[in-house]
């Protein structure tokens, strides 16, 4: 029997050798014959099979190579784009939070603040009759001081009324103007004003009469007011000014040269003013 050795090599890593026998004898040759051929058929299948098996190995195995690189390059891949993503977001956010901070900066100024600075009565009368409520009146003569901080003083100012409370009671109400204005949008107003007030009650003559028998003072507020009620609140921007009266929004169009400003902050009342009785 002679014995051939084929050596495939298959792989890099891997060499694979095939045994094909074959039996010769001088006896019998057509038997030999038949039993060669039927030997050959049998090693040619079986060589076949094992190729088969072979290259079904080797491309199992390069496709698990493959599939595992694959899922390596992406995985690596998938976490560089996260943090690519991460940081132009960062920046995208960093960049629009310092565009709002400038331009809100930019569109800000100083608020508009009014005060009363000094209020006093220089004079004051009470008729207390009796017998009537409509002959009651009180009548007095005041020196105000106000003092307004905003380059659009002269504007703000002709539109604002000075109302004089007591008692809960809204007494006067006289339309004011600036006398002068000091450099860098402040301003001094001085207003002697007089009012008159009707129809006191009997208890409001009453609170008043004690009040100044007892302490010879008198608590008044100052009221801003619009043309519509109390002001709450005094916008100032390129368009013009709104005065906002309790609800009521009021519009005087344009003074040249106006600031923009904002909230209307002012102490509304001057306390224990002194009367000259």
């Amino acid at each position: 029997m002679s014995e051939t050795r084929l050596a495939l090599d298959v792989s890099e890593n891997h060499s694979y050798e095939i045994a094909v026998g074959h039996r010769y004898s001088n006896e019998n040759t057509n038997d030999n014959n038949n039993n060669n051929t039927h030997l050959d058929a049998q090693s040619t299948d079986l060589t076949r099979r094992l190729l088969n098996n072979i290259n079904d190995s080797k491309t199992q195995t390069r496709r698990t190579n493959i599939s595992s690189n694959r899922h390596k390059w992406l995985c690596f891949n998938t976490d560089t784009w996260w943090i690519i993503l991460f940081v132009i977001c960062f920046f995208v956010f960093l960049t629009l939070l310092v565009g709002v901070i400038c331009w809100t900066s930019s569109h800000i100024d100083p608020p508009f603040k009014l005060e009363v600075t000094s209020l006093q009565v220089a004079s004051m009368t009470i008729s207390n009759n009796r017998s009537s409520d409509i002959d009651n009146y009180m009548s007095a003569d005041l020196n105000l001081t106000l003092s307004v901080t905003n380059q659009a003083t002269e504007l703000l100012i002709e539109h604002l009324l000075v109302s004089i409370k007591y008692c809960d009671v809204i007494l006067s109400s006289t339309k004011i103007r600036p006398l002068y204005e000091e450099p860098e949008g402040h301003a001094t107003i001085q207003l002697d004003m007089g009012f008159r007030a009707a129809r006191l009650t009997h208890a409001m003559v009453d609170s008043l009469l004690n009040d100044l028998a007892t302490n010879q003072t008198v608590e008044f507020t100052v009221i801003m007011q619009g043309s519509y009620g109390i002001i709450t609140e005094i916008l100032v921007d390129k368009h013009g000014v709104e005065i906002i009266c309790e609800g009521v929004n009021v519009k005087f169009f344009p003074a040249s040269n106006l600031t923009i400003g904002t909230m209307f902050d002012a102490p509304r009342s001057c306390k224990h003013t002194t009367v000259t009785w």
